[in-house]
């Protein structure tokens, strides 16, 4: 047993390599693949023999990696639950033997335990452990979200569509938004209007001065428990949903709706797209986003962003023409295309009917004027609209 002044780390590298031992063991009893019993006693005989109390550190070992789902108990033997879960052992039984962590990474940059959590969180949330384990969230987060109505050309007609911005670390589209650091106060009516003004300054660059919060729709804070795409955890989820009532100003790709390094792109989701979760353009929508708007009443939203600019990636040219026209002004665009013809059309008829008329001499005339505005404005429509796409 490890002298009574040794540290706590110098006790447990001095029990590691048994108990790595004793885990290789398990990993390696199995017959055609299959995992096969060993007995208990086998495996005390890795541990130190000057240590009084290995049945207990081997009995707390196997109490962890049963929690796990990874060992089976019988009588006075143990066994890999699977082929797979014999691999795992194997592999904890390398690191154990070694006496170093397995994830020596504090920060978690690379998300190594959140995706170890993520496994464990989503066994815990099965329907047949409801009863045996406790399903209660890990921790809480509380978001702001802000809801900006525009209204734009999708599939050849207007459709409403929600400004949504894109989260480099969850790798989705939200709500223009933020979450409140964790143990912040109390989320209030007064400071998460501070937080969505704070966004809104931050990801749009638009002041308190140039917008309203809608007064009339104001939704209760809405709960969403559900497993962090980032931290693996089960979450509970606090929502208030501020409305954005009237912008002063046209949101410009240019300067509003520009990427930088604090935020990704910005998208105009349609209520279609925000309940599919993907654009159709296949950006992901975060799942919150439903299930926040589906509160709302959605016909009866005010029009918070009359002018914006549309920041979509430009696809084919049918679905473009469906996203730049609705069916009307494809119709009317036809109709003067047909005038258009025709006005070129009647020297043509004067000439040949050889009627020395000076009304009819003038109306051809006047035809070639009216063709050539025409011309020249469908020329000056077609410039402006690419100019305007463009900037």
């Amino acid at each position: 047993m490890p002298p009574q002044d040794s540290t706590l780390l110098e006790s447990i590298r001095g029990l590691s390599p048994g108990l790595g031992d004793a885990l290789r063991t398990i990993w390696a009893s199995k017959r055609d693949g299959v995992p096969i019993r060993v007995p208990m006693q086998e495996l005390l005989s890795h541990l130190p023999e000057d240590c009084e109390s290995r049945e207990s550190v081997l009995r707390g070992a196997l109490a962890i990696l049963r929690a796990m789902g990874v060992v089976h108990l019988e009588r006075r033997a143990v066994r890999a639950t699977s082929r797979n879960a014999g691999l795992f052992i194997g592999n904890l039984s390398k690191f154990l033997h070694a006496s170093v962590p397995a994830i020596n990474d504090p920060r978690d940059d690379l998300g190594d335990y959140s995706g170890v959590t993520y496994i464990y969180e989503k066994a815990r949330r099965r329907t047949d452990q409801g009863a045996a384990v406790n399903q209660d969230p890990l921790h809480h987060r509380h978001i702001v979200n802000v809801v900006i109505k525009g209204r734009m050309k999708r599939d050849w007609q207007h459709k409403d569509v929600y400004l949504h911005e894109y989260h480099k670390d969850w790798k989705q589209y939200h709500l223009i938004g933020a979450s409140e650091r964790e143990g912040a106060p109390e989320e209030s009516l007064e400071n998460d209007r501070r937080i969505a003004e704070e966004r809104l300054q931050d990801a749009l660059r638009l002041p308190p001065r140039q917008y309203e919060f809608s007064r009339t729709i104001n939704p209760e804070v809405k709960s969403i428990k559900h497993i962090s795409e980032t931290t693996g955890a089960y979450t509970d989820y606090t929502y208030r949903v501020f409305v954005v009532q009237k912008i002063d100003v046209r949101l410009s790709s240019a300067v509003h709706l520009k990427e930088d390094l604090d935020h990704g792109p910005f998208r105009w989701f349609t209520w279609e797209e925000i309940q599919a979760e993907c654009g159709a353009q296949n950006e992901p929508i975060i799942f919150s986003t439903p299930e926040l708007m589906k509160e709302l009443p959605l016909l009866s939203l005010p029009l918070g962003a009359a002018q914006a600019d549309d920041v979509r990636d430009r696809s084919g040219i049918l679905k473009e023409l469906g996203n730049r026209f609705t069916r009307w002004q494809l119709a009317a665009a036809a109709l003067v295309l047909v005038l258009f013809l025709l006005l070129q059309l009647v020297p043509w008829l004067v000439a040949q009917l050889d009627i020395p008329d000076t009304a009819l001499i003038r109306i051809a005339a006047w035809a070639q004027v009216v063709s050539a505005v025409v011309a020249v404005g469908t020329g000056l429509g077609v410039v402006l609209r690419a100019l305007a796409s463009t900037s």
